[in-house]
């Protein structure tokens, strides 16, 4: 269910409806705060919504937990989560 509404955030970003992808990665992000598909999705969000400092805060986030993760998730999740802090 969760990875059902992250999907649906980047699905609604790429379709060009931002605030509709806000709301479905707030909703997804509501049931796990953690969970990285999830906050990788809000932050896009507000980025995408020129919410700059609220994804910095939430690629920091996403980024500590990658940093948690177990070596080889690290050297995928790491990387992809530092190409978000480009224009922020």
């Amino acid at each position: 269910m969760t990875f059902d509404r992250a999907v649906k955030s980047r699905d609604l970003l790429e379709q060009q409806q931002p605030e509709q992808a806000l709301e479905a990665a707030q909703a997804a992000i509501a049931i796990a705060p953690d969970y990285m598909q999830a906050l990788m999705a809000l932050g896009d969000a507000q980025k995408a919504l020129q919410k700059n400092a609220e994804a910095r805060i939430t690629f920091e986030k996403a980024l500590a937990i990658a940093r948690s993760m177990e070596p080889t998730a690290q050297e995928v999740w790491i990387p992809r989560v530092q190409e978000k802090f480009v224009g922020l």
